[in-house]
């Protein structure tokens, strides 16, 4: 059945300003995806065609549930934590066949897309370990708890005393990728020890497995605050981490919402460091993040 494809457009237009306006999606993304979605159901479209005005649309029940249903695929398309992997995986099968250091620079670049997380920080990777070398540039033992692919960026050259970078994380995909690139780079990893870890293991199989007691440094970055909101029963694990330091983080604003959210996440990453019974001894910001160490 053939349908007016412009008035389609223009709800699928309005439907995705209003998204945008609560969320960080761009205009054009969220309105092809709109427009799909009204083009794949026939109910739909028909209605959309059939509407006298927007009002009359909005009134309908099964539009309304149509859009609701479409908003919330699209927000949880957008938490995704991963993006497509297949310029990925076209880079690490070059960097096999010749593991030069122009092929390294390619694969990290591809996987700071890939990864959200990373993405989100790989801007200021610089400005993160610069602080950190002002502070740690002795350290020779790392621990870096759900750490995703972070460990990947490690200015290896500039922390040169580390010796082991434990590289924890319940992701296997994540864990899998580090192994990988490191397999295909190894004089470049020599020092990164990824492994698939739950905080309900706890420490004493890492601490063997690493030959320290403790380690000089732990890395808990945007972690603690998804702990307590998802498994707030698993944080007291989270602050037996055997660790002379540990450097801990937040976020300022929502992955995918317009909305700040700095001031509740640093207050958890507060409580969190004070039941660990640690002060705090530095702090620094950065774009949309914060780091508190202690």
């Amino acid at each position: 059945m053939k349908y007016n494809q412009e008035k389609i457009k223009e709800v699928a237009g309005e439907l995705a300003l209003a998204f945008t306006k609560n969320y960080k999606c761009s205009l054009d993304e969220a309105s092809s995806f709109f427009l799909d979605n009204i083009l794949k159901q026939d109910e739909v479209a028909k209605l959309v065609d059939a509407s006298a005005n927007p009002k009359q649309l909005a009134r309908n029940a099964v539009f309304r549930n149509f859009v609701k249903k479409c908003k919330k695929e699209l927000y949880y398309q957008l938490r995704k934590y991963k993006s497509d992997d297949a310029s990925l995986q076209s880079s690490l099968d070059a960097a096999r066949k010749d593991p030069s250091d122009e092929n390294l620079e390619q694969v990290l670049s591809e996987v700071a897309q890939f990864h959200v997380s990373s993405q989100e920080r790989f801007e200021e990777n610089e400005i993160f370990y610069d602080k950190l070398n002002d502070l740690f540039a002795n350290a020779e033992t790392i621990i870096d708890a759900g750490c995703g692919v972070q460990p990947l960026f490690f200015p290896f050259g500039r922390f040169s005393n580390v010796k082991r970078y434990a590289a924890i994380d319940k992701d296997k995909a994540s864990i899998a990728l580090m192994q990988e690139i490191k397999s295909i780079f190894p004089q470049r990893y020599q020092w990164l020890y990824p492994d698939v870890w739950n905080i309900g293991e706890g420490w004493d199989n890492l601490c063997t497995e690493h030959d320290v007691e403790e380690f000089d440094l732990a890395l808990m970055l945007k972690v603690v605050a998804v702990v307590q909101r998802t498994n707030p029963e698993l944080v007291n694990g989270l602050c037996k981490v055997p660790a002379k330091t540990i450097v801990v983080s937040g976020v300022k604003e929502s992955m995918v919402k317009k909305q700040d959210i700095g001031r509740r996440e640093r207050r958890l990453v507060l409580n969190f460091m004070e039941s660990c019974g640690r002060q705090k001894i530095a702090e620094f910001d950065l774009d949309n993040e914060f780091i508190v160490i202690g």
